[in-house]
């Protein structure tokens, strides 16, 4: 039986480790496994981009993500733009 474990929780543990705990205790004091630990540091570790813009790896993966999606529309756009264009010539 696994514990489901809030968000509120897991940022705070990897806070905690960012700030210096060891894993070792972490892992120890809260009951938590080693694998999910670094899983949740992988997601809420904290990127300060200036002193009031904060990026965790999971609002990175999100954007990387529309990313792809808007180029992929992009590319779709462009495909229809020159079917349409090419129409206009033949007249």
């Amino acid at each position: 039986m696994s514990k489901q474990h809030t968000e509120e929780f897991k940022k705070s543990i990897v806070h905690l480790y960012t700030n210096g705990k060891p894993e070792e205790e972490i892992t120890k004091e809260y009951g938590v496994s080693r694998s999910s630990l670094f899983r949740w540091i992988r997601k809420y570790r904290e990127i300060r981009l200036s002193d009031d813009e904060v990026l965790t790896a999971e609002d990175i993966r999100k954007m990387q993500k529309k990313i792809v999606e808007l180029e992929e529309e992009n590319l779709i756009l462009k495909k229809a733009m020159a079917i349409f264009t090419r129409g206009d010539n033949l007249e």
